[in-house]
């Protein structure tokens, strides 16, 4: 089983299982036959501690496709066989060795979360691992968010994300802290990492989730626009009427003024 390409593999993995065996083959089956495909193996050149994990996957060559024409949709279907192998030079039992690495936050599945790296750095298979994690805001001891899970396993010299989703909440900028406990194997690795959410990280996580909720902690800085906004009108419509009120009065007075002026012309005339 080739990794995709880009893939990069742990930097505690000293003997890929890839590197081992030869090159992938094409292999045509009759109907109704069977017919058995033989790997060169290349042996490591001296002994390793723990175990190799790798696979060999069958697929089909040609793809099953239907096509809708109406809406021009693709459907491909694949089929894959599966074979695990496991090589080892003994039965020594190696104790695992897990590290907490970087802690950031990210999009997972397109939601807001804070993943933390974990890695197995020894060639050893840990089965069931329980997680327990909780993130605080650094300095205080109230819990914002926890994730918690029984049912994840670890394969050698490897590491993934485990996410603490954020609930569809928005990320803040701040300083964090996490703290995790990871069971394997009836022994427990206790965490505590500070780390930082910057205002572009999360402007820019934020921006790109999806059902993402509104956030109670500035919906004030909304009222408050409105209230100004409200305000302004107000006092414009207030400055409006008197304006108008005074170009009224003003008017008014102008045309009593030439009246006036015209009545006293008229007398004038008059004795004249």
């Amino acid at each position: 089983s080739v990794q995709a390409k880009g893939y990069e593999y742990d930097e505690t993995l000293e003997i890929p299982f890839t590197s081992l065996v030869g090159e992938a083959q094409t292999v045509e089956v009759p109907p109704g036959k069977s017919k058995t495909v033989t790997f060169e193996m290349t042996t490591p050149e001296k002994e390793f501690d723990g175990v190799i994990l790798g696979g060999f996957v069958a697929e089909l060559v040609e793809d099953n496709e239907v096509t809708n024409n109406e809406s021009d949709l693709s459907f491909v279907n694949k089929f894959r066989f599966v074979k695990a192998i496991v090589i080892r030079n003994s039965e020594e039992k190696i104790a695992p060795v897990i590290k907490m690495n970087d802690v950031k936050p990210a999009l997972y599945t397109y939601r807001t979360a804070i993943v933390a790296n974990i890695q197995n750095t020894s060639p050893t298979l840990i089965g069931k691992t329980t997680f327990e994690a909780k993130i605080f805001k650094k300095g205080t001891t109230d819990v914002l968010k926890s994730a918690s899970r029984d049912d994840i396993r670890l394969v050698p010299n490897s590491n993934f994300d485990f996410p603490i989703m954020w609930d569809n909440e928005p990320l803040r900028p701040g300083n964090y802290t996490i703290q995790m406990n990871v069971t394997a194997d009836e022994e427990t690795f206790q965490f505590e990492k500070d780390f930082k959410i910057t205002k572009a990280q999360s402007n820019s996580i934020n921006g790109k989730a999806v059902e993402l909720k509104e956030d109670k902690n500035r919906s004030w800085i909304y009222w408050l626009m409105g209230a100004i906004l409200l305000i302004v009108v107000v006092v414009l419509i207030v400055v409006i009427v008197k304006q108008n009120k005074k170009n009224k009065r003003l008017a008014k007075k102008t045309k009593k003024a030439t009246k006036n002026k015209s009545h006293k012309k008229s007398n004038k005339s008059r004795k004249k």
